[in-house]
């Protein structure tokens, strides 16, 4: 891999530095002759001169701008952008690898925010701020149980079917990082047999099936749980917080981007507890805080609200972290490993 020149400097481009780590950066790059001072002791330079050097380095566009486009195009400079397009830096392979086998290993070995928890009571309170006029209203019809309402939005959520581009297992690194870590654990039959809750379109139970393992998948929308059927996989139309499936059936359970958006999480979690085999583990992953903010969010996570509603239903925390939510993005979404005591 070649060392990059990110191109505009300002929050983006600092996101981009500590994602990709400061060594792999030779310098930033801006437009502005007021910007050229050195940030965290790496030179910026000016545009003209990364046009020079542009043949030499991987050019990254911290943000995308049609003017700052146009303005590479205008001078021949072959440039990355920062999302997650086909253009985009992190969509390359070699750099999903290189972010994939960092973070394994810190999966592994960074037990900062484990060791940061503390407990504290957990209820399935709902958000007190809205993100909009339809998040606020989606909030009061779960608080007074209106279920003609909530089964109505989302009816209309799901009527397209449409698979968004943060449901690919190649723009997602939590996806990957449940992947890896099954694969390297598949020692005896502790990780034959898996269940995704709110399994969306199934990206991951396809991934995991082509590697060997025995796959369910249970999901709300039954358009959705068809399509997935249809694909080979085996999934059930049904809620999460009750699902059809005998006591002890799984070795893990997971449950991705789902906790935001029930009435009940205690009710899912023991659920999964309930499903899962003794030792078995649940791999789980929320928004953090506001970030990855959605109409259909009920309700924010932190490091200690989540893992309380694990631990106080019967978990055991291996590891909490922060990841990246898609493969640009900087830890905004959190990720935790838990085993069934």
């Amino acid at each position: 891999m070649k060392k990059t020149i990110v191109f505009e400097i300002g929050r983006k481009a600092r996101e981009i530095a500590r994602k990709i780590g400061l060594e792999n950066i030779e310098c930033f790059a801006d437009s502005s002759p007021e910007n050229l001072k050195p940030i965290v002791g790496i030179p910026v330079i000016s545009f003209e001169e990364m046009v020079q050097r542009a043949p030499e380095y991987d050019i990254i566009l911290s943000i995308r701008l049609e003017e700052l486009e146009q303005k590479l195009q205008m001078h021949n400079v072959h440039y990355w952008t920062n999302d997650i397009s086909k253009e985009s830096y992190f969509m390359r392979q070699d750099v999903i690898d290189m972010l994939d086998a960092r973070l394994l290993d810190r999966y592994y070995y960074d037990k900062e925010a484990k060791l940061a928890l503390y407990a504290q009571r957990y209820e399935d309170c709902f958000r007190e701020e809205f993100l909009s006029d339809a998040n606020r209203n989606l909030v009061e019809a779960f608080k007074e149980k209106n279920v003609d309402f909530i089964q109505s939005f989302f009816e209309k959520n799901y009527a397209d079917n449409k698979m968004y581009c943060d449901e690919y297992y190649n723009t997602r690194p939590g996806m990957r990082l449940i992947r890896n870590i099954m694969m390297e654990s598949m020692r005896g039959e502790r990780y034959s047999s898996v269940c995704d809750l709110a399994c969306g379109h199934g990206a991951l139970l396809k991934q995991l099936k082509a590697d060997g393992f025995q796959v369910q998948g249970v999901e709300r929308s039954c358009v959705r749980a068809e399509g997935i059927i249809k694909s080979g996989i085996s999934c059930t139309c049904a809620d999460v917080e009750n699902v059809p499936f005998d006591d002890e059936t799984f070795n893990v359970v997971v449950c991705m981007e789902c906790l935001e958006h029930i009435g009940a999480p205690t009710t899912v979690v023991k659920e999964a507890y309930r499903i899962l085999r003794r030792s078995g583990m649940i791999f789980c992953t929320t928004p953090y805080g506001r970030w990855c903010d959605s109409d259909t969010h009920l309700r924010h996570f932190d490091e200690n609200n989540l893992c309380t509603l694990l631990t106080q239903n019967g978990f055991e925390i291996v590891n909490i972290l922060r990841i990246p939510y898609l493969n640009n993005s900087l830890n905004d979404n959190l990720f935790v490993a838990a085993i069934k005591k």
